[in-house]
């Protein structure tokens, strides 16, 4: 399977990986792809990833997922109906002067 988006084909297996709860995902090894390992080393979004030689000239590269969504760098906010201060069209929802 010949695959043309390289990048968007590494982050859904990662994706892929994690809503299937595995620990670990194997991606095809290029330079680019180890930047962006990189990146989402120092990000937090992954553990770690290690590249492994094999038969082929490409290698593979191991990537450890987080373990659970509650590990990534996100939080939720709820906020009161009352404490908003812009109704849903972008207006102030109660006067500015009191």
């Amino acid at each position: 399977m010949q695959v043309t988006d390289v990048v968007a084909d590494m982050l859904t297996r990662i994706r892929n990986a994690n809503s299937a709860k595995h620990e670990k995902v194997n991606v095809p090894c290029s330079n680019m792809k180890k930047a962006i390992a990189d990146i989402l080393v120092e990000e937090g979004f992954i553990k770690s990833y290690e590249v492994s030689e094999t038969d082929n000239k490409q290698g593979m590269i191991t990537i450890t997922a987080v373990d659970t969504a509650s590990d990534l760098r996100t939080a939720k906010v709820y906020v009161s109906v009352y404490d908003s201060t812009t109704s849903a069209r972008g207006r102030p929802a109660r006067p500015l002067s009191a």
